[in-house]
């Protein structure tokens, strides 16, 4: 194995473990088995297992958020140029096209989206700490963009809302999940259904626009 693909085949298990235990329930020895390497591979090509999971999120986090900053920069120019100020479902689809148009075709995406997921319900500053490092440029951009939209919502709760939106988004790619898995449909028929990828993504982006827009 080469070194590229030593760091690759780390990186894959590492989200493959972190995504099912968490960050701290797993450990170096299980990720470098996962991966067939040396235990000694993630010093070497990281430096530490923190160093690692920050490149985990950035590898996926990265691209996703630059395509969100280029649609929400596109919204809000045509905006200008139409004299209005920008709709809340184009904020929305700026912030959720990126993600949701990779997540139906890779499910890498979705189990990268379940490390979000554990870390938030196990309280995970680790994982929390680097995911807000990440993602707070976008986050700063979404929501003073909301403002635009919403100009009688104040900061503290164009906040919150934009953390629901989020909540919303991370339920959304675990019903896509089960949507699309044969044995959690099994499970979860109730939620998971026959639903099309595209019906739930539309269903998820309207109840979102009608939640920030509530009063």
């Amino acid at each position: 194995m080469g070194k590229k693909s030593t760091k690759d085949a780390l990186l894959d298990s590492a989200e493959k473990l972190f995504a099912k235990e968490g960050f701290h329930g797993t450990s170096v020895r299980a990720i470098t088995s996962e991966a067939g390497a040396h235990l000694a591979s993630i010093n070497y090509h990281f430096g530490s297992k923190e160093a690692l999971l920050k490149e985990v999120l950035e590898r996926r986090l990265l691209p996703i958020n630059k395509d969100r900053l280029e649609m929400l920069e596109a919204a809000l120019s045509q905006a200008v140029q139409e004299g209005r100020p920008p709709s809340v479902m184009e904020i929305v689809r700026a912030f959720a096209d990126p993600l949701f148009t990779r997540a139906r075709t890779s499910e890498s995406i979705i189990t990268f989206s379940n490390i979000v997921q554990i870390s938030l319900t196990q309280h995970d500053s680790t994982v929390g700490a680097l995911f807000l490092g990440i993602m707070r440029p976008v986050i700063i951009a979404f929501i003073k963009a909301l403002g635009l939209a919403l100009p009688g919502h104040d900061k503290e709760q164009l906040q919150l809302k934009f953390h629901f939106m989020v909540g919303s988004m991370l339920h959304g790619m675990r019903m896509l999940s089960m949507a699309r898995n044969p044995a959690h449909k099994k499970l979860h028929s109730e939620f998971a259904g026959n639903i099309d990828s595209e019906i739930l993504m539309d269903l998820m982006y309207r109840y979102i626009v009608a939640g920030l827009e509530a009063e």
